[in-house]
Order: C-alpha cells, then structure tokens, then sequence
C-alpha cells in the first residue's frame, strides 16, 4: 500500500466548522483513504491547538499572536506568525515526509504553499473556490486585508498560479478564473469539492409541522439561503420581494443565514414596507436548512455556492441570476430560470412564473437534483480528485 500523506492549507478555524457541522467535508478529505493521512492546517486560527478527527485526519491550528503594534503596522503580526508557520510546516513536511501540498486560494495561503512547495520540493495544488475579481468589485474587500492594496495581491496571485505543480477550480467559471490571472491552463481542472454534507443527497422528508410553527399559512414560500454579505447581492432578494408584493403576489420570503448586512437588510425590508412578508431566521443548522428547502416553493439565487448545491439535490425550483458558475447547474428552462445579473424585477417576473406553473416548477426540480447528483456525488468528486492527484504524482 502507497504511503501518501497531504497538507491541506484552508483559510478557516475548526469552531466555524463545527457550526457548520462540516466535519465530516473535513474527514473526507483523505479521500476513502487514498491518503493514509492529512493534515489539515488553519493558519489563522484564535489559538494554537491540535485536533485529531480520526486515524487519517488531523487539524493543526495556528494563531495570529498580536504585537499591539500601531495599526499602520499591523502586516507585521501576519508576517511573523505566517514565518512561524512555515517553520512549523516545513518540519512537519520533512518530518512525515508528506507527498503534496494543497492550498485553498492563491494570496496568503497560496504564498505559504508555494515558499513549502520550493523549499521543500514538494508539488503544489492550488484550489479555487471564488471569482475573486467579482467578489473585490461587490466589496472593495481584499482577499487578504494585510496586503492593503489589490495590485499587490493581483502580483501575488499571478505569481501563484505560473508556479503551481497544478490548478483546480471549484467550478468551470473559478478554473478559467485561475486560467485568466496567469494560470497554465495545460495545469488546470474542475474539480468541484465544495464540501456538501452527505445528507443532502438523501431523499427529504417533509415536516408537516413546520410551517405552522413559523406561522405561515396557505402563502407561497420564497427562500434565500446563504451569507449576508455584499458579494452575495441578498439586497436583490428584498428588491425582489418588493417587486412582487407590487404586484399583489400573496408570499412569505424566509432568509436563512447571517453576515454584515444583516442590520441594512432589516432597513431595507422596512422602506420597502414588506416586514409582513419577510422573515430573518439567521444562521440555521443543517438540518434546520433541509427542512426550510422542504416548505420552499421558489429558492431564490443571485450569487450562491454550496447554497446553491443543496437547493439543486432538494429538487427545488431555482431562479438564479446568470453570473458566475450558475449556468454550470442552471440550464435555463431544464434545470431552473436564469435571469440577467443585478435585474431584482427579472428575478421576480421569473419567481412569478415558477409560481404560477407548479408543473414547470416540478419538472425544474426533478432535473436540477439529478445534474447535482450527477456532479457534486461524493463518488464523483472524490473520484476526480484522486485522478488529478495521480497526474501530479506522476509529474
């Protein structure tokens, strides 16, 4: 049996996993024991700490110790900590003579991953799970604030993507992302682990409860799962459902998820005089969101990832604005309604639609759940991995 053993770079912490209950995403990354063992290693963590999740998979934590520097000279905290990690990860790789290197986006976590590819002659895999250009123009946010301007980091990632032993994108639209920001496409793939729970692809059982114990009635249901961020547009969702409610459409918007635009989104709903209609449920569980895509007769997307996914394996009718990886999943009029990006009153006419004709509405459904099915299975995904893996391996 090959001993082949990964360090998986990830810009996360385990108490974020564990809310998410993404433990499990986190255990498959050996890939049904393709790798005896990875190492999974969250550079900015609160603290330092080891986590084993089982035989094959271990998380290291590594924290980002504050100086208490004037914050002109905050860069110098991260600069530190990021030459105490690679320290820490280059013993570890020689040590347990690791086969492979994975990183998970192509600026400071691209950067550690390739200074450990050079000094230890180990190939490196960056992964790309964003449209990071799309993502800076809805936020002026950086990829990673320490850098403070984004030319530095477009330097960064250009430098990342030419020297990568290989590429992956999420998604067809992150690969040619990658492809276009300097990337080798002879390097690239789509390799879509996007780490879904495998709950989602059982079979949902209603809950005939739950919508009296939110207080709905016979109105339709509209849902939005996902942050509450700029790079999402949930603005667009409220627009929406201001459009519909002009039109005298009976219907309750549920919004299930939180993030920084929580408090403006509330503001929102009220000039729009829709409160009555619209219900923020925050952060849900799991199992809380199986049950919510359950009740929903429209799920509603206008920039959405592994949200995006688990509306397609509940079967439900999906409107999506035409962006991004969505038209990867939604193939307009067989596996959902796309509609033109940032148009709230398209999202809406084509909502009303889905409203109106329950059986396009179905047949939508049923197609979307096999295309999820059909892409993002753990089989499959796992199966993808494991052949790009043997390609690098065999140089």
């Amino acid at each position: 049996m090959i001993n082949r053993k990964l360090v998986s770079i990830v810009p996360t912490q385990m108490k974020h996993i564990s809310e998410r209950e993404m433990e499990p995403a986190v255990r498959s990354r050996d890939l049904s024991g393709y790798f005896s063992t990875v190492y999974t290693i969250h550079p900015f963590a609160t603290e330092d700490r080891v986590v084993r999740l089982d035989d094959r998979n271990i998380v290291y934590e590594f924290s980002v110790k504050p100086l208490h520097l004037p914050a002109w000279l905050n860069w110098l905290d991260y600069l530190i900590s990021q030459v105490r990690l690679i320290g820490s990860l280059y013993g570890l790789i020689k040590r347990e003579n690791i086969s492979a290197i994975k990183a998970h986006d192509p600026y400071m976590i691209g950067l550690d991953g390739l200074i450990l590819s050079v000094l230890t002659r180990r190939p490196m895999v960056v992964f790309v799970l964003s449209n990071y250009d799309l993502g800076h123009k809805a936020t002026g946010q950086l990829g990673f604030a320490p850098f403070r301007y984004r030319w530095v980091e477009k330097i960064i990632e250009r430098v990342v993507f030419k020297s990568a032993d290989m590429v992956w994108g999420g998604n067809g639209n992150n690969k040619q992302y990658a492809i276009s920001n300097g990337a080798s496409p002879e390097k690239c793939r789509t390799v879509r682990t996007i780490g879904i729970c495998d709950h989602h692809f059982q079979a949902h059982a209603l809950n005939p409860g739950l919508r009296h114990e939110m207080g709905l009635k016979d109105e339709k249901v509209l849902l939005y799962v996902g942050r509450l961020s700029p790079e999402k547009y949930p603005q667009d969702v409220i627009r929406c459902a201001a459009f519909l409610s002009s039109l005298g459409e009976e219907f309750r918007l549920l919004i299930a998820g939180d993030g920084v635009m929580a408090g403006e989104l509330n503001q929102l709903v009220g000039r729009h005089g829709i409160a009555d209609k619209v219900m923020f449920l925050g952060f849900r569980p799991q199992a809380e969101v199986r049950e919510l895509f359950s009740i929903a007769d429209v799920v509603l997307s206008p920039l959405t990832g592994s949200s995006l996914v688990e509306a397609a394996l509940a079967g439900k009718s999906i409107v999506a604005y035409d962006v991004e990886w969505h038209r990867e999943i939604i193939r307009h009029e067989y596996s959902g309604l796309l509609v033109k990006y940032r148009d709230h009153e398209a999202l809406a006419r084509a909502t009303l639609t889905l409203l109106q004709d329950t059986e396009l509405a179905a047949r939508l459904g049923r197609n979307v759940r096999d295309l999820a099915i059909e892409m993002f299975s753990t089989e499959q995904t796992q199966q993808a991995e494991r052949k790009c893996f043997e390609e690098l391996f065999q140089g």
